[in-house]
């Protein structure tokens, strides 16, 4: 009973922790920063807590030392770059939004093919799925990539301008937010 109450701890943390690095992505999508700067400040929170982390993964992975720091780069690696980019975007400041008009530089549409497993095969479906980006270029010449509704994607040209709420965020960086 108590192994198993152990196995579902570890589960249970590990999703939080892949959750927590899927969010950061998200709210990275959002921010108007370079794709360099959150991994760096992630990798130096990682090194930096390294020898503190001898013997702290121990109850969650046993004794293998190798397993214990890739545990140690996994998890302090997602919770970082989520409280950097969660952290300047769900802490901006609201009196600090302003429209900004952008030019639409290029669209991008994905179309991918899902498919499943049953038992050991891996299926094909007709089932598809759609993502749509617009590439935009803001008013002091940055370039964003960013997640757009399948509206939105049809009523913008390329070449075209576009108005786009922005807002400070907690750490400096400007986030792109909903009206």
């Amino acid at each position: 009973m108590k192994k198993n109450i152990v196995y579902a701890v570890r589960v249970i943390m590990m999703l939080i922790v892949l959750t927590l690095g899927i969010l950061g992505y998200i709210y990275y999508e959002k921010t108007l920063v370079v794709w360099w700067l959150p991994v760096i400040v992630a990798v130096t929170a990682v090194v930096a807590t390294i020898p503190w982390s001898r013997g702290r993964w121990q109850w969650f992975v046993g004794d293998d030392k190798t397993f214990n720091i890739l545990c140690h780069i996994f998890a302090v690696g997602c919770i970082t770059y989520f409280l950097m980019m969660g952290g300047n975007y769900l802490l901006a400041d609201k009196d600090s939004m302003h429209k900004e008009e952008v030019m639409v530089e290029d669209k991008k549409h994905n179309v991918r093919k899902t498919g499943y497993r049953s038992g050991r095969h891996y299926r094909r479906s007709n089932r598809t799925t759609h993502s749509y980006y617009l590439t935009v270029r803001l008013e002091d010449g940055t370039l964003k990539e960013m997640p757009v509704t399948a509206s939105l994607y049809n009523r913008v040209r390329a070449g075209r301008p576009i108005e786009i709420c922005l807002q400070e965020g907690a750490l400096g960086f400007r986030v792109i937010k909903e009206d």
